[in-house]
């Protein structure tokens, strides 16, 4: 299936140049990476971000319809849909951690963006 899993210990970031670089040598083509991050959320200049547990690597969190909005032109506070908004807004009421899954968007000079499939508030 041209899958392949690669884990990092949580309190180390995922190297997507690493990952890119030995899928190039290995002679394939990288279409997707996608990740489970376990973090925390914030709420910044109307933006949702994950913070990841451990390095605090940043992702922006879109979903597929808010996808290919320009976040610097403003829409930012659009790019989860509402059922999802409950869930980060409650992250970030309740300081739980969260658990994202989704495929890595890269912006030029801005944090990664992770489009989102699954969120997961972690209760205690």
């Amino acid at each position: 299936q041209g899958i392949t899993e690669v884990r990092s210990k949580p309190e180390e970031a995922p190297d997507l140049a690493a990952i890119r670089k030995a899928v190039k040598e290995a002679g394939f083509s990288l279409r997707d990476v996608r990740l489970t991050v376990i973090g925390s959320i914030v709420r910044e200049d109307d933006a949702w971000i994950l913070r990841s547990t451990g390095d605090e690597t940043q992702f922006l969190l879109y979903d597929a319809e808010h996808a290919d909005e320009d976040v610097r032109g403003g829409t930012a506070g659009v790019t989860i849909a509402a059922q999802q908004t409950q869930q980060l807004e409650e992250a970030v009421r309740t300081g739980a951690p969260m658990v994202v899954e989704g495929r890595v968007h890269e912006h030029a000079g801005m944090p990664s963006g992770l489009l989102v499939d699954h969120l997961e508030l972690r209760r205690p």
